[in-house]
């Protein structure tokens, strides 16, 4: 035996292990409007599932020192209770609120699948226009449609959202929304009779 033979054996032990590595690493997260527009899917795809979705929001800071407009007259404000968070339940009524947390709840308790409710989501995006520009606030424009599912009927419902993001490395995607509004874009189409 050689001094050449226990390095060889070495040598492909470790590039074995390199090959196991990369071939269960993480993928690397989808750079600019592509982590954007994976941020919004994350918000669809945990509302269709049932699951929480008030971690994937964050406005701490988006709504303080706010200038505001009252009786003709910018003034400086805290506007923590200003509703950044707007969205419509499974009636057609609006929701609003002004942290995760509330939203979280509303969503849950009004649009997200829910079997004791007798109720499912299934949402479809039709197209988005996401532009990734800074880290700070990033943006997107997102048509999609909701299929509800209540005691069996079936409703779909077109709807438009806007939403801002801002960069957070510690979460999966790498954004939080700060700012969504979405509304029907349409009156709800019935499905089926």
């Amino acid at each position: 035996m050689t001094r050449r033979f226990p390095f060889a054996i070495t040598l492909c032990t470790l590039s074995a292990a390199a090959l196991l590595l990369a071939a269960t690493a993480r993928p690397a997260p989808v750079p600019g409007p592509g982590a954007v527009v994976a941020a919004l899917q994350a918000v669809f795809t945990d509302l269709d599932a049932g699951r929480p979705v008030a971690a994937r929001f964050e406005v701490e800071g988006s709504n303080r020192d706010a200038a505001l407009v009252v009786d003709g007259k910018y003034t400086a404000a805290d506007a923590t209770d200003l509703p950044l968070l707007l969205d419509v339940d499974a009636a057609g009524q609006p929701i609003t609120a002004a942290n995760p947390a509330q939203f979280g709840q509303l969503l849950a308790a009004g649009l997200a699948t829910d079997p004791a409710a007798k109720r499912t989501l299934r949402t479809r995006v039709v197209r988005v226009l996401a532009s990734c520009s800074s880290t700070e606030a990033s943006r997107a424009i997102v048509e999609f449609e909701r299929t509800l599912t209540i005691d069996g009927r079936e409703q779909r419902v077109p709807m438009r959202a806007t939403a801002l993001v801002h960069y957070d490395a510690k979460f999966e995607p790498p954004f939080k929304i700060h700012h969504w509004h979405a509304s029907r874009a349409a009156a709800p189409a019935p499905v089926g009779k």
